[in-house]
């Protein structure tokens, strides 16, 4: 397993309001380097499709919209 820093950006469209957040998420070490992969290439896989996913619950829930903006390796 390795864990994945991933920056997400949360803000409201119409007004100045914006936080970023740093999650940390374990993952599998073969969708780990898929995702690093695809981020490098300029690709669109599945695994992106869930990070933008759970940026947008994490907006939800907190009345605003969210993106992630990029993901990374924990170095330990």
């Amino acid at each position: 397993m390795k864990t994945m820093k991933v920056d997400v950006l949360l803000y409201h469209p119409e007004l100045p309001q914006e936080t970023r957040v740093e999650l940390r998420i374990p993952m599998e070490d073969s969708t780990a380097r898929r995702l690093l992969d695809a981020q490098h290439k300029g690709l669109c896989i599945h695994e992106q499709t869930a990070l933008y996913n759970l940026a947008q619950a994490m907006a939800f829930l907190n009345g605003l919209r969210g993106v992630p903006l990029r993901v990374e390796e924990v170095r330990r």
